[in-house]
Parts: C-alpha cells; sequence; structure tokens
C-alpha cells in the first residue's frame, strides 16, 4: 500500500509540474511541444523554465520545489519520447542546464529567496493530547509502532520522506539512550550537489 501511495504521489507530481511547464511555455510563446524538440532546445526551454518560472501569485518557487520540477520533467521526458535516452541530472550530458540551475539554487539560498516555510512546533500540552489517543496505545503492537514513528518524530525532527525510508539499522540501542541516525546534507550551499552523511540524534532514557 506504501509503496502505490508513493507511486501515485510521482505521478500526480509530474503531472502537475508539467501542467506548469505547458502553462510557462504558453506564455512565452513556445507553441510547439516539448517532446517533439531536439535535445538542444529542450536542454534550452528547461533552463528557462527553472530560471524563469513563478507562483500564480508571481513568487518565486523554494529550491525544494524547483529540484522537484527537473526531476518530474525528466521523468515526464523518458516516458512520452520515444528516442530519449538521456537523463536531466547528468552533469556531464547536461552541463549548461546544470551549471546555470545550481547557480541559481546557490544564489537564491544566499539571498534567502524561495526558502520552504518553517512551521510552529507542537506544545507540551499538545504532544500530551495527541498521546492520549487510542491509535497511540502502546499496549498494542500497532499503538507501539505509532507511537514510537511519533516520538521518533519529535525527538529527531523527521520529516515525512524520512519516516517512509526509514531503515531499522538507523535506530541503534545504547546503555546511554537510544540513538537515530540520519542522513543530512554536508556543508549544503544549496545547489545540486548533495553529500551526506549520518547524523547521530541521542534519545535520553527514562530517568529512574
Amino acid at each position: 500500500l506504501a509503496k502505490g501511495h508513493i507511486l501515485d504521489n510521482t505521478v500526480r507530481n509530474t503531472e502537475g509540474w508539467i501542467k506548469i511547464m505547458d502553462e510557462w511555455r504558453l506564455d512565452v510563446k513556445y507553441n510547439k511541444l516539448l517532446k517533439n524538440q531536439n535535445k538542444e532546445i529542450i536542454k534550452l526551454h528547461v533552463a528557462q523554465f527553472l530560471c524563469g518560472v513563478t507562483t500564480k501569485k508571481g513568487k518565486p518557487y523554494s529550491r525544494a520545489s524547483l529540484k522537484n520540477a527537473l526531476s518530474a520533467i525528466n521523468r515526464h521526458l523518458q516516458n512520452i519520447k520515444p528516442d530519449w535516452h538521456y537523463n536531466l541530472h547528468d552533469r556531464n550530458e547536461f552541463s549548461s542546464l546544470y551549471e546555470q540551475f545550481d547557480g541559481l539554487l546557490k544564489d537564491m539560498k544566499k539571498k534567502e529567496i524561495g526558502e520552504s516555510k518553517s512551521t510552529d512546533g507542537l506544545t507540551t500540552k499538545e504532544i500530551q493530547h495527541i498521546l492520549n489517543y487510542k491509535v497511540l496505545d502502546s499496549n498494542t503492537s500497532l499503538g507501539l509502532l505509532k507511537w514510537s514513528f511519533f516520538w521518533i518524530s519529535i525527538l529527531g525532527a523527521t520529516r515525512g520522506g524520512e519516516h517512509v525510508n526509514l531503515h531499522i539499522s538507523q535506530i541503534v540501542d545504547t546503555p546511554n539512550g537510544i540513538m537515530l541516525k540520519k542522513n543530512q546534507q554536508k556543508n549544503d550551499q544549496g545547489g545540486l550537489d548533495e553529500s551526506q552523511f549520518d547524523l547521530i540524534i541521542s534519545f535520553s532514557p527514562d530517568l529512574p
């Protein structure tokens, strides 16, 4: 079920970004379908789109959304263009696209443009209220699983995607408490590259 849900989200995400790109192409008078263009024109149009697209309110998309857009366009081309055997993420094959987009993302980060909005954390009272729900009853196997995931999300500050990809090897039981190993970006300058390393978050044991 989880895998099917992820696939459905991927399809919706791809369709959504292609709709946005099609609307943008009409606005800039690119009337020929993207799939009917050659490699060089596609490379140019994708770079122009990523660097020029804005929301309906005229505001820039977040850097994460723009990265998402590139992946969606890449999937779309691979699905509908029979002679398309390329990967838009290939920095060697699409060096100019990579350099333009990478530069844009770094510049956006430096200028704090298109930053994702943060959300307020839960209050202690709200956490206590959630823990009182029957679905988080730790006396049942399913409730205990949900209870554990809830505490991991609170104490480990995990995001939705991290829960989906969580492995048991990331949770280590030690004499000093539980440790959660998270994959984080190292020296993140806001570009396309993502150098990963393990960030260790310790959960202290309950006091006696």
